[in-house]
């Protein structure tokens, strides 16, 4: 259907490149990059003063049950710190913020006892060494994934999921398990990048966790236009209208569809108004389109476009422009138009657990247009849900676990976007886009003051506490 064509058109074309590059590394074996649990003593003495700030997966008073010994608490690539114990183990790609990903190896090592490994995306991989000209993170990259088949979109049986049986694992991907320690049990991967999102979902299929301690891979996770149409066909809810447009012509004729028009003049010219009478004809009548990237982060390259003209330079500009703004990424060879959703914007943390959804924070933004730019934030507030009067709270998060349950997101941390407003004396929920990966600013300060957990304690719980 449109989707697959969709899929095939947008294909990367880095590939040919990062072939080039792993020629180049190739005297530089990606392994294992391991950081092992302190001993047990010292994970004691920390539990005692920070197993406060943990989620409520489990009994976080409890503290770890295992008992690793190893004779290096330091990185290490080889099998030599086997124990008879098992160990849990947490793969942490591109953690690079003290705030996120540092945070959570740290935790994840003094809390719970756990080994942290740590991997490259291939973006990031690419990006220090062509970019930034270093080499010290080459071992810690992915191993190479090239030539495994994860399908287009998932399996394809209308699920958009991958799964182990899907892919066999060869090459790069067993010389890297090969490295690790026997008594190592990896319950799970935290991407902090979203230029990792997919390396990490390839990956994790690729190492046999899913279903287990994974949710496979699934293109519409990240593409936007794919993520709006799943959630419209299999979740049943409710989204912006949308195109993903090859060329101008298209961009142009779905604005004029939604109602945008050549330009403001155009309105005003049609009609034998006093200036008084133009200026709300303009305001009442005036459409306005989003015009933006599939494939981006935070408000990137994303513009609000009320007349054709501008429609047109907005195209012009995202239209084989680099993912992410990066030199060495593939380029956006779509771009995609959505109809102008008004009303409140809230933002939603969730995590999950096996299925198991619990919101971690409930966020109100305010944004606005300010110094040229069509949304800038003003502010982002801290909201409650649990009173009887906040039926919009209420229905923004049913709407959010309708669209991860869509989507198949049932492990890990998500930071999920919607716009509510009321049409007919009812809630209205729209979907802004489901990010993978938590939220990018340093919010657990607040969270923990507020209501005395935040979003990473709780993925930690998640991946590394019981069962129970």
């Amino acid at each position: 259907g449109s989707s697959t064509n969709y899929i095939k058109a947008n294909k990367n074309d880095n590939n040919h490149e990062m072939k080039t590059l792993r020629k180049q590394w190739a005297t530089i074996p990606a392994v294992p990059s391991i950081e092992y649990p302190p001993d047990v003593q010292s994970i004691h003495q920390e539990h005692d003063t920070l197993a406060s700030t943990l989620g409520d997966f489990d009994d976080l008073q409890q503290t770890p049950t295992h008992n690793p010994q190893f004779a290096n608490t330091d990185k290490n690539t080889g099998n030599n710190n086997e124990s008879k114990s098992t160990t849990k183990a947490i793969i942490l790609m591109d953690a690079f913020s003290p705030y996120h990903g540092q945070y959570i190896a740290h935790a994840a090592r003094h809390l719970y006892g756990a080994a942290v490994i740590h991997v490259v995306s291939d973006f990031f991989a690419r990006y220090l060494f062509q970019v930034e000209g270093q080499m010290d993170h080459l071992s810690s990259r992915l191993p190479d994934l090239s030539d495994l088949d994860f399908g287009a979109h998932g399996n394809n049986n209308g699920s958009g999921i991958a799964n182990g049986s899907d892919v066999e694992s060869k090459g790069e991907i067993q010389i890297w398990k090969s490295g690790l320690p026997s008594n190592i049990q990896i319950c799970g991967i935290y991407c902090e990048s979203d230029s990792g999102l997919e390396d990490a979902e390839r990956f994790g299929v690729a190492l046999g966790l899913y279903p287990r301690y994974h949710d496979g891979f699934n293109k519409a996770r990240r593409d936007k236009f794919l993520m709006n149409e799943v959630v419209k066909s299999v979740g049943g809810l409710e989204v912006v209208q949308q195109q993903s447009c090859e060329n101008l012509e298209e961009a142009l004729e779905f604005a004029r569809k939604l109602g945008v028009v050549e330009d403001e003049e155009e309105i005003i010219g049609r009609e034998n108004l006093d200036a008084e009478k133009r200026k709300v004809r303009i305001t009442t009548q005036r459409k306005m389109v989003v015009v933006k990237p599939p494939r981006g982060v935070a408000s990137d390259d994303v513009h609000l476009c009320s007349n054709l003209a501008s429609v047109r330079m907005a195209f012009d500009k995202v239209h084989h422009s680099p993912v992410f703004g990066s030199p060495t990424s593939s380029k956006h060879e779509r771009v995609l138009l959505q109809e102008f959703a008004s009303g409140v914007e809230y933002a939603v943390d969730v995590v999950c657990k096996d299925g198991e959804r619990k919101v971690a924070a409930l966020w109100r933004y305010d944004k606005r247009s300010a110094n040229g730019a069509p949304f800038v934030y003003f502010g982002t507030e801290l909201v409650s849900a649990a009173e009887n009067e906040k039926e919009v709270e209420r229905a923004v998060c049913e709407y959010v676990f309708k669209a991860l349950e869509a989507l198949s997101v049932r492990w890990g941390i998500s930071h999920v976007e919607v716009i509510a407003d009321e049409v007919d004396g009812r809630i209205r929920v729209r979907l802004v886009e489901v990010n993978c990966r938590q939220h990018n600013t340093d919010f657990s300060p607040l969270t923990n003051a507020c209501i005395g957990y935040g979003a990473l304690d709780m993925v930690l719980a998640a991946h590394l506490g019981g069962d129970e």
